[in-house]
């Protein structure tokens, strides 16, 4: 990618996360919300053909989860992680439609309503293993409720 290329892709990522107001900021003298949302242009604004976040909005207001959600809207996967009984269970969403085909995105969160937003298709792992995987309603239809 070219410096121009990844400038203009730093503007556009800055206006989509709104925090343009940072962009010539030392990171100390960021608020935490800043930083996260800074973290997250920095991860997406390289042709990375894998990116990994880890509880990506977790702490963050709902106003600004929404943002995060917005812009992750450019990925393909999402992992989510959640307990259900006392069985770790973590969720593999397939994202379609939009977004770039030549980056993976895999995000471990522990907020369903994040998973739902983001996925139209979800595996569900459990101990290590796929044990059930397809739309929502498939899923919900297998393990009850998830959300």
């Amino acid at each position: 990618m070219s410096r121009k290329e990844a400038i203009e892709r730093a503007q556009k990522l800055l206006v989509m996360l709104e925090i343009t107001s940072i962009k010539n900021s030392r990171i100390h003298k960021l608020l935490e919300h800043e930083k996260r949302l800074l973290s997250v242009a920095l991860a997406l604004i390289g042709k990375s053909p894998v990116i990994v976040m880890d509880e990506v909005t977790d702490g963050l207001e709902p106003d600004t989860k929404r943002i995060v959600w917005n812009t992750l809207k450019v990925s393909i996967f999402i992992f989510t992680s959640e307990k259900l009984g006392c069985h770790s269970i973590s969720n593999f969403l397939a994202i379609q439609g939009m977004r770039n085909p030549d980056c993976t995105i895999i995000i471990f969160t522990s907020n369903m309503e994040e998973a739902y937003y983001l996925g139209d298709r979800i595996a569900i792992m459990s101990k290590g293993k796929i044990v059930g995987s397809g739309t929502l309603d498939r899923l919900e239809k297998l393990f009850g409720m998830l959300l």
